[in-house]
């Protein structure tokens, strides 16, 4: 037989779990209850750090006789990337291209009469600085399905535009220009649209990759101005391919 004082303690502790049943379910409703479609999922409100990436593209031969046939590239840049509105944010950058790019110019025979053509890997380092939106399209689905969001991870839309200057240039051998840095000034502007991939491995480290389409380039030298755009090239057309692998460092 139970005695008054055991009986007090069951009371007690029946009251005391029916109090707290309420507040455990009621916090399920709200969290299961949260409209993804809504304004409420939204893109990190910063994130900036160093990165540093390589341009597999540029490391293939298809036959383009250019500077960017055959080269090896590589990325380091600072980076901010705030949130405008929702899903969608603006990365700025700025940093330095170092690459090695494959040459070939015609050379001047010893008899000043014929040429023959020689093809050679010289060094060139560039200055970019770059304003890019995004639309992390799939933030949402991901959100819903439960899966990571961590400093924008996932898939995203972008429309970058890149302003790029050269800073030194190795002197191509025997060529008439022996200069390591440009004579004039150039900038060479373009825009992409392209596809990309975030992924957050930890809060300080990421990994991205991208593939974008040149659309439209200029560039100013000299006081001149010319401008083009890419919209009949092949989609796999090295010199208008812009691919990116690279990690970075967030603060």
């Amino acid at each position: 037989m139970i005695s008054s004082k055991h009986r007090s303690k069951i009371f007690i502790a029946i009251i005391v779990s029916i109090s707290f049943s309420p507040l455990h379910a009621q916090e399920e409703i709200t969290f299961n209850n949260l409209n993804v479609q809504s304004n409420e999922i939204q893109a990190t409100k910063t994130v900036s750090g160093i990165e540093w990436g390589v341009n597999p593209f540029r490391t293939l031969n298809w036959g383009y006789q250019g500077k960017e046939s055959g080269s090896i590239e590589t990325h380091l840049h600072y980076f901010h990337e705030s949130r405008l509105a929702g899903t969608w944010t603006l990365m700025k950058s700025i940093g330095l291209i170092n690459s090695y790019v494959k040459i070939t110019q015609s050379v001047l025979n010893a008899d000043l009469s014929s040429t023959t053509e020689s093809s050679e890997f010289v060094y060139r380092m560039d200055a970019e600085a770059k304003l890019e939106p995004r639309w992390y399209f799939d933030a949402r689905a991901r959100y819903r399905h439960n899966k990571s969001i961590l400093n924008n991870t996932g898939w995203f839309l972008a429309a970058p535009l890149t302003v790029t200057t050269p800073l030194l240039y190795e002197p191509f051998s025997g060529g008439y220009n022996q200069r390591w840095t440009p004579e004039k000034l150039a900038l060479y502007n373009n825009i992409y649209l392209g596809i990309g991939y975030r992924w957050a491995c930890s809060k300080h480290f990421l990994i991205e990759t991208h593939v974008q389409h040149l659309f439209m380039q200029s560039l100013l030298y000299d006081g001149h101005f010319d401008a083009h755009l890419f919209t009949q090239s092949g989609i796999l057309y090295a010199p208008s391919v812009a691919a990116e692998i690279k990690a970075a460092y967030t603060f």
